[in-house]
């Protein structure tokens, strides 16, 4: 995996790499990625509009400094598709079991680079990541944002949904994390649908297999099955190479005191997530022709929070 950091939210986080290299460059990239974080707060979202009148043509990054804020952001960068209320969205049984705020729901799309460094044939691919906002402070200008993080793995944007802003101290946001998925039945509780898909564009966010790789087979008494029965999905058995070489399955729960048990759990998924690795699910391309794998722009999540 990469170590970059990359300022996956401008609006209000950034997300960093997971790194192995824990040596000074380290204090450089963070001291970058603060630089790049704060530029894209100023150009997606903006600065309150009495604050930018007074900029008197203020230029950051080389571009004029616009008043964009969360309910007018820069549209090439954040786009909301979605404006309702939360009782709007709510079904009947939900708003039954307990009364709850009707702040403003925003939801639409933040646009990303794979790659956020310039110079990278990636920076020119582009990923459209699901937000969520409740206006739970109100629609004022003033109004600071809170992005919220449910943990993980797995956290998405409707973590934000049931947020109060802390008493509507702050207006709460979420994330649909890059390569994160959730299939669209279920958003949040009680909430039984929503028009904004977690994947336009067809773009990669990986639940566990590309549809039809799953099997179902015909049940057959006495007989065990073994993964290559259910699935042909290469992201969750090795391929031939490894078999052919005596590697097994592991039994599905290993033993930690078995120090076999877990080697042969550790070469399995070794094996497994090289194919993974390799699927055609995950590589993407630039329009210069230039190939990338989906997987080296995605990773564990530093998420800074700004007030």
């Amino acid at each position: 995996m990469r170590d970059k950091t990359e300022p996956l939210l401008p609006a209000c986080a950034a997300d960093q790499h997971r790194s192995d290299h824990h040596d000074a460059q380290q204090y450089w990239r963070h001291a970058l990625a603060a630089f790049a974080f704060v530029s894209a707060l100023l150009l997606v979202v903006g600065v309150p509009r009495s604050h930018a009148e007074s900029g008197n043509g203020q230029l950051v990054d080389g571009r004029a400094l616009m008043a964009w804020t969360l309910l007018d952001p820069d549209p090439s960068a954040l786009l909301w598709k979605l404006r309702q209320t939360r009782r709007q969205l709510l079904s009947p049984k939900a708003l039954s079991k307990a009364p709850i705020a009707d702040h403003e729901v925003l939801m639409g799309y933040l646009t990303v680079p794979l790659d956020y460094d310039e110079d990278s044939p990636a920076n020119k691919i582009t990923l459209k990541l699901r937000v969520t906002a409740v206006l739970a402070c109100g629609r004022s200008e003033m109004c600071p944002t809170l992005l919220y993080h449910c943990g993980g793995p797995g956290s998405t944007d409707s973590c934000a949904f049931f947020q109060d802003g802390y008493d509507g101290t702050y207006n709460a946001i979420g994330i649909q994390q890059r390569g994160v998925f959730d299939d669209g039945r279920v958003y949040a509780s009680g909430v039984e649908s929503v028009s904004v898909p977690t994947n336009p564009d067809g773009q990669p966010f990986f639940n566990d297999c590309p549809s039809g790789e799953h099997k179902t087979p015909e049940p057959s008494a006495g007989k065990r099955y073994t993964l290559g029965d259910l699935t042909s999905c290469a992201c969750w058995l090795p391929d031939e190479s490894y078999y052919a070489s005596g590697g097994v399955d592991p039994e599905p729960i290993s033993d930690p005191a078995d120090e076999a048990d877990v080697q042969r759990w550790f070469e399995f998924s070794r094996a497994r997530n090289r194919r993974c690795y390799h699927h055609e699910y995950f590589q993407m391309r630039s329009p210069d022709g230039s190939s990338f794998n989906f997987l080296d722009y995605a990773g564990t999540l530093l998420l800074w929070i700004a007030s």
